[in-house]
């Protein structure tokens, strides 16, 4: 299910993942109050930082629901469900930072990123902690860094795509010092001897997903075992190889449906599927609606 919100462009309401994918550049950011917001569970295929400015916001997250207040911020990884409510009463200003993994791998930074994104997957995801605590020092630079990268997104003036890397950057950084555990740090110092080959192979995927792509093939690149590739990609990007390829291709497909006029047919091998029927069946099963309804809602 997708999270509706009042983003409009000629009369046309837009998905978070919809206004994401029209970004283009894998980096996106909005502020929203409680008038934007339709309570409803949800996913997408790209990371989230959602920050509090102002007011309070429900945050469930599998079983566990928090409000959290102004100065909260918390992760929500690719394909974890989860919902966003009001405080009945209570105002909000909330910001969304959605990003993609290959935004974070620009200017070749290729080890230490994904190293962060994996830790804080590892524990934004838990029942118990569904939001990262902010320590009083950081507290300021939080709130500068983001209305930074709300300026830069929304002026776009020359180099701004390499400003907002280096702000998320900084950010995760900041998210990495203030959100530690010994879990998390077995969990990282794991990771790290796979990050470079993983890397590479994301890049790989990135660029022939629309292919015929098999496991083992990736596997052979990563020159790890099928084990250990398996384990720790599903560690950074939350998902299985072959689920993350499917989201590729639909996310694809999604750009497909609304920009261009090409058949269904057409469609499905450019994205790399067999033919229109597992197309339609695998879109379908991504995002609850056939892709002809969604061509047509677009």
């Amino acid at each position: 299910m997708k999270c509706y919100l009042n983003i409009t462009e000629q009369g046309h309401m837009w998905t978070i993942e919809e206004a994401h994918i029209r970004a283009k550049n894998g980096f996106s950011i909005a502020q929203y109050t409680e008038e934007d917001l339709i309570a409803q569970r949800h996913s997408h295929n790209f990371f989230q930082i959602h920050y509090v400015k102002e007011g309070s916001l429900i945050h469930d997250v599998k079983d566990t629901s928090v409000v959290l207040s102004a100065g909260d911020l918390f992760v929500v990884p690719p394909y974890v469900y989860h919902e966003l409510r009001t405080v009945p009463g209570r105002p909000l200003v909330y910001m969304s930072i959605n990003f993609e993994t290959y935004f974070l791998r620009k200017n070749d930074m290729t080890d230490d990123l994904p190293v962060f994104i994996s830790y804080l997957l590892s524990n934004s995801t838990n029942n118990t902690f569904p939001k990262i605590y902010i320590g009083n020092d950081s507290l300021l630079k939080v709130r500068q860094i983001i209305d930074e990268m709300y300026t830069e997104f929304l002026e776009q003036q020359d180099g701004f795509v390499y400003l907002l890397h280096s702000l998320l950057v900084q950010l995760l950084i900041i998210l990495g010092r203030n959100f530690t555990s010994n879990q998390s740090k077995t969990s990282l110092t794991g990771y790290r001897a796979y990050a470079e080959p993983l890397n590479r192979c994301l890049d790989y995927i990135q660029t022939h997903f629309t292919e015929n792509i098999k496991l083992d093939d990736v596997v052979k690149l990563s020159m790890t075992s099928r084990t250990n590739f398996c384990k720790y990609f599903k560690m950074l990007t939350n998902t299985t190889f072959n689920e993350y390829i499917n989201h590729l291709r639909i996310n694809y497909a999604k750009e497909q449906l609304q920009y261009s006029q090409f058949s269904m047919t057409e469609i499905a091998v450019l994205c790399g599927f067999s033919d229109a029927s597992s197309f339609s069946r695998k879109f379908k099963e991504v995002t609850g609606i056939s892709p002809i309804l969604f061509r047509k809602k677009s």
